[in-house]
Formats: C-alpha cells, structure tokens, sequence
C-alpha cells in the first residue's frame, strides 16, 4: 500500500523488525529481507512489484534501479493491455451499436408511439371528466344560483347584486373548464381530422388573444393515422402558445404543404424573434 500511495520503491532489510509490513505476511512466509517497487505508466502506479528473501540481504542501488526499470516496463505493458482491452472492447461495443441501430430506432419508435398513445388517453379521460362531470355540476350551480335570485323575493339588491356576481363567476369558471378541456383533447380531432382542428385551433386562440391567424394548405390534403395527425397538431398547438407568450406578434400562420413523399408543417409570425447563439 506505501509504494502505491508514493510510487517510490521501498526498501526492506530487516522485515521482522520493520513496522511498515504486514507482521502476519513476514511471519507467515518467514521473510527476512525485500524490496517493492512501484509498476508506473505515465506517472501512474498501476501496481507493484515485490521482491522478498528468506534469509539475510542486502539490495544493491544497482539492484533497485534494476527492479525499478523492470517495473516501469511492466507497469506500460499493463498500460497497453488495458489500453488494447479498452479499444477492443470499445471497437465490439460499435459494431454491435451499428449492428442494433435499425432495431434502437424501431424500439424508440415504438416506445414513443406507446408514450404518446399513454398520455393522449389520459388526456381524454380528464376532458371527458371535466365535461361530463365537472362542467355538469356548474351548470346546475348556475341554473340554481339564477332561480334562487328570481324567486327569492325577501333578498335585497345587494344580496341579488351579491348572487349575480356569483353567477358570473360560475360562468366564467365554467366557460374555462370547457376551454380546458378542448385544450386537453379537442373532439373535432378525432371526429375530423387535422385540417379541421388546426382549424378550430387558430379560431379559438384567435379569440383568447387577439392574434391573427391564418390557415394556409398546399397540396393535395389527405388523411394521416390517428397518432401522425395528434404529434402535428400538438407541434402546432405549442408552437403558437410559445408564439403569443414570447414573440409578441400580432399575426401568424400556419401552412400545411402535402408533398408526394412527405408533408411539410410551417409556423412563421410577425414577431420579435430572437438570434441563434
């Protein structure tokens, strides 16, 4: 351990009475004499080697450079071996990553496939909570809240004021559920297509915002499969999100240009922009 930790040779020629060795190896092997040197690559100590005697001995400096030699050329062969193992195993570790990459890149597919699928479910069960449960319940608040008003004779303006206020407060917070839900999972998507959620889309986010946008197609449309045409309209749906929080446009547009082998969606705007690093 003391050579590995200072790379310098150490030198024994008493072991029985020399407190820097193991006192059970000494005994054990009955050893009287020695000299450890440290095996070096690159100013790196790799390991060590150990020579020991059994009876008296004294090693000589030419001795000790000697073994010091041995261990420097011992210590780059490791070097090389480990180096050669590290390239060999690094040159196998490629092929086999060449040989499996179709195979990695239909497995990600697939698993993203499963991931998008996964969470546009989950996405449908909360809208379809929101509708038919939650915005149920407001509307009957509302409903509610308005015949109370109507009815109850004995209330003062303020109180009806009061209730009004209450009212409009359940509207609004109704009219958000619904928005929340077709945000979630637009039903014209499904029943459909993309063309006419995008739009639905900009119509809607036209009337949240103010921003104008327009819908431009080229080409021939067509159908896509169902998780093709839900990946474009999120790309689009975010894409304009990001346009109105961060660019500051006051228009934009969205093209949809459907080429013989492949289709091509564009989103520009009037906006700041920024500039690449």
């Amino acid at each position: 351990g003391r050579v590995a930790q200072t790379g310098e040779p150490l030198l024994v020629e008493n072991a029985s009475q020399d407190s820097r060795l193991t006192r059970g190896v000494v005994k054990q092997e009955e050893i009287q004499a020695g000299l450890t040197v440290p095996l070096k690559a690159k100013d790196k100590v790799v390991g060590t080697l150990n020579v020991a005697t059994r009876g008296s001995r004294q090693f000589s400096d030419e001795e000790v450079e000697l073994l010091t030699t041995i261990g420097r050329q011992i210590g780059m062969a490791i070097e090389n071996a480990r180096l050669y193992q590290k390239e060999r195993m690094m040159a196998e570790r490629i092929a086999r990553d060449v040989v499996m990459e179709k195979q990695l890149q239909e497995n990600m597919r697939f698993y993203l496939q499963q991931v998008t699928i996964a969470q546009e479910e989950e996405r449908k069960r909360i809208a379809r909570e929101l509708h038919d449960d939650t915005a149920q319940e407001l509307v009957a608040l509302s409903r509610q809240l308005d015949g109370f008003a109507s009815t109850a004779s004995h209330l003062s303006p303020q109180d009806l004021s009061y209730l009004e206020k209450l009212r409009q407060q359940v509207d609004r917070t109704l009219d958000g559920i619904r928005r929340f839900s077709q945000d979630l999972r637009p039903s014209v998507l499904d029943d459909l297509g993309l063309l006419p959620a995008l739009e639905w889309l900009t119509s809607d986010l036209t009337q949240r915002f103010g921003m104008h946008i327009a819908v431009g197609i080229l080409g021939s449309p067509r159908r896509f499969p169902p998780e093709t045409e839900l990946i474009l309209f999120r790309i689009a749906q975010e894409a304009l999100r990001n346009v109105w929080k961060h660019s500051e446009a006051s228009d934009a547009w969205i093209v949809v240009e459907f080429g013989d082998d492949k289709t091509v969606l564009t989103i520009t705007d009037n906006g700041k922009g920024f500039e690449l690093p």
